[in-house]
């Protein structure tokens, strides 16, 4: 992808090595400044502030024009002498987190570009962020980390659960799920499940699958003398090793069916559990 702002006769150019990327990925490519001419923002200026950031951005927000659209996450900052009558093409590089937010319908990451005025800074922002229209702004596309979608997929075709929603909440990646219209699963509404790939050492072959169930469930309870459906929720929380959802490198349906069963059991109609 490319982007292209300009400001003060100076032509800021951002490249991306893709068009999409998922969790854990490396978001990497080349940062070009073009002049119209050799007079062009000769201040003598040795120090520039260039800076691409990797920020998290808010639509309804960035629609408002609002100054705290944006979360920033990483900085890259390009020293290099803008005075010199020289174009700049320098190479950069953000390695997203495995926990990054995804692109749904609230939010996305996004890379913003170009020379931070520190006369147009305040002391509540160093990053000049609040002005943020003068920036280059290029979104990036971001989906869930691949292995989360051994789990989504398993309870799809094996337990026939369908996926109704997915969103990033706070860290998570939310998964609303209605369950099977079977009558073992009558007393439950609708299953809420955030996933994240987490490890300490930041190694592809360490990662564990984190995941919290939230089971929206509805029965009879006797109230007061009065048989009434009362609603409630049950939360679990659950830790899979890689050989639990992983296997030879593809989808471990087998053993994810089984981490399922050892939460839903606690979940289920006692009258229909097998």
């Amino acid at each position: 992808m490319k982007g292209t702002v300009v400001k003060d006769n100076l032509e800021y150019i951002i490249e991306t090595n893709n068009e999409n990327w998922l969790q854990g990925d490396k978001v990497a490519g080349h940062f070009y400044i073009k002049k119209s001419s050799k007079d062009s923002n000769s201040n003598g200026n040795s120090n520039p502030n260039l800076l691409i950031h990797l920020a998290y951005g808010e639509f309804k927000k960035i629609h408002e024009k609002r100054f705290d659209a944006w979360k920033i996450l990483e900085t890259h900052q390009i020293n290099q002498d803008e005075s010199q009558d020289v174009s700049l093409k320098v190479q950069w590089e953000f390695s997203l987190p495995f926990d990054a937010p995804i692109t749904d319908k609230n939010g996305s990451l996004y890379l913003l570009y170009g020379k931070y005025d520190k006369r147009r800074g305040s002391e509540s922002s160093e990053n000049g962020v609040e002005h943020w229209s003068d920036w280059g702004i290029l979104q990036l596309n971001v989906d869930n980390h691949p292995y989360l979608n051994y789990f989504t997929e398993t309870l799809d075709r094996f337990l026939r659960f369908k996926i109704k929603q997915k969103k990033f909440a706070k860290g998570w990646v939310e998964f609303k799920f209605l369950p099977p219209s079977s009558r073992e699963w009558s007393n439950v509404d609708s299953l809420f499940c955030y996933l994240r790939m987490q490890t300490e050492q930041n190694k592809q072959t360490d990662l564990q699958m984190e995941i919290r169930y939230l089971f929206n469930t509805k029965g009879l309870e006797l109230n007061q003398g009065q048989v009434a459906i009362q609603k409630n929720k049950k939360e679990f929380a659950q830790t899979l090793t890689r050989e639990r959802y992983e296997l030879y490198g593809i989808a471990n349906h087998q053993g994810i069916q089984e981490a399922f069963k050892e939460i839903s059991q606690q979940v289920l109609s006692k009258l229909y559990q097998k």
